[in-house]
């Protein structure tokens, strides 16, 4: 029986939406509530051959994956007049199917940056080892918040990003402020004699001799037992499952799968826990 409803938090972890293809929602860090969890689904009927399947998944907090981090001894700049790189990267290849939550970054800040200007990062696919233009996630910080020594800055994305086992990716590292060779960003590296991790832009070219610093933190998630919904075809549905948040590992989020073309008709979900400290 649910209590004073003032105790519970209630999480949209699927926004309302039609969905084509796999969504995987953000994720959760269970830590804070108690007891078993109740998530609603409520779904549209999907069209005619369509199926709709919604189920949970659990995983430790993120821990460190993929990393170049030893003691740079080079600057990269980003978007200065002289070098003109607009775009800088690193090439890695990813080690087991995990979720990267956040990517770090060693970066420092020359001169002056307007306030509301941002630098993205994205990861993007890899097409004949260039980045390929299809970014997997987005995060941005504000350039000015990069102080004017290296340190490493965090780009957090909302829903972590799925990557597969012996794929390469690329971080691709941008920004929106107006090219300067007295105001920008430089992204800290190693000199390295061949191999290096290294891509500029335009056109994307390798930098062998360069190794730049980064740090992936990624989750591994798995299916929660019995934490799923029944499948949806083309008659609405509404349903509620409970999964007691005790069994399941700290970080929660909900992945919902369509089979059989795209769907017509919109699906939500969200979840109710009871706080921890009320």
């Amino acid at each position: 029986m649910i209590g004073d409803i003032q105790n519970y938090d209630v999480k949209q972890v699927l926004p309302l939406a039609v969905r084509g293809a796999t969504y995987r929602g953000p994720d959760f860090d269970m830590s804070h509530y108690l007891g078993p969890a109740k998530a609603i689904l409520a779904a549209e009927a999907q069209g005619s051959g369509i199926t709709l399947n919604v189920k949970f998944q659990a995983s430790d907090p993120a821990a460190l994956g993929g990393s170049y981090n030893e003691t740079g001894d080079t600057d990269k700049a980003l978007n200065k007049v002289t070098s003109g790189k607009t775009k800088i990267a690193v090439q890695f290849t990813q080690s087991g199917a995990r979720s990267i939550k956040r990517v770090a970054l060693r970066l420092k800040k020359t001169g002056t940056i307007a306030s509301d200007k941002l630098l993205t990062l994205t990861i993007e696919t890899d097409s004949s080892g260039a980045p390929s233009g299809t970014a997997l996630g987005t995060a941005t910080i504000l350039a000015n918040s990069v102080g004017a020594t290296y340190d490493w800055y965090d780009f957090v994305f909302t829903a972590p990003v799925d990557v597969a086992d012996s794929t390469v990716y690329h971080l691709v590292l941008t920004s929106n402020y107006t090219a300067s060779d007295t105001n920008y960003i430089s992204w800290q590296g190693l000199t390295v004699a061949s191999g290096g991790n290294a891509e500029d832009y335009t056109p994307w070219t390798d930098i062998t001799t360069l190794n730049l610093l980064y740090r992936i933190f990624q989750y591994n998630f798995a299916d929660i037992p019995g934490a799923a919904f029944t499948e949806v075809g083309n008659a609405a549905a509404f349903e509620a499952i409970h999964f007691p948040v005790a069994d399941a590992k700290r970080i929660v989020r909900a992945v919902a799968t369509v089979a059989g073309g795209t769907a017509t008709g919109n699906s939500s979900c969200v979840m109710l826990a009871h706080k921890r400290f009320a």
